[in-house]
């Protein structure tokens, strides 16, 4: 079960990777585009952190009025979602995935909580033993970098059984798309913080 859940994580992100880095042609960093309109930034904005019907219809459940909603974004939506105890199905949900949970009180638990309990046994599962690590180490390539290469070759000893050039090449790639996908979050933030700067100023001058 854990294998599968895994599997699709790696799936979204991997699309999401896929997505990013086609925007990142145009995602020149705004600072460079001194000539950008409102009504572009407006555009965009809407584009990458309108709140979905998924998202509207949580907040409306969890006693949001419409008013409130209105003023909400994909990224507020985020920040809240992180404080949310769990609710009594994901409760059930996690301790199907994780066994060592069943005896513990998870009723306090946010899904921050999950999120960092869940990234910390995947780390464990994922973990190269301490030579594989000496290896990797000799070989130029970082741990984190290596957890990455994984979904090509999915196991250490197949990963560390390539050739020096092959792992080079899927380092650099996996290099190059990490930074592609920052500079498009990095993008994305500066939309976020443009519009929230001409909403704010346009209030203030009514």
């Amino acid at each position: 079960m854990l294998k599968k859940i895994i599997s699709l994580c790696t799936l979204i992100i991997l699309s999401i990777l896929i997505s990013a880095c086609s925007h990142t042609n145009t995602a020149i960093s705004l600072s460079e585009k001194k000539d950008v309109m409102v009504p572009e930034i407006e555009k965009l904005y809407h584009q990458y952190f309108d709140l979905s019907d998924v998202q509207r219809n949580e907040l409306k459940a969890r006693g949001y009025s419409e008013e409130s909603i209105a003023n909400l974004d994909s990224e507020d939506f985020k920040q809240l979602e992180a404080t949310w105890k769990l609710t009594q199905q994901q409760i059930t949900y996690a301790k199907q995935i994780y066994p060592e949970l069943n005896d513990m009180d998870l009723t306090e638990w946010t899904n921050a909580d999950f999120g960092q309990y869940s990234i910390t046994q995947t780390n464990k599962t994922y973990a190269p033993t301490p030579e594989q690590v000496s290896e990797l180490e000799r070989r130029g390539i970082d741990t984190g970098i290596a957890r990455q290469m994984l979904k090509e070759y999915h196991n250490y000893d197949t990963l560390l059984a390539q050739s020096d050039q092959v792992l080079n090449e899927l380092k650099n790639k996996i290099i190059d798309t990490e930074k592609q996908y920052k500079d498009f979050l990095n993008y994305k933030s500066q939309i976020r913080a443009k519009y929230k700067e001409s909403t704010y100023n346009g209030k203030s001058g009514n």
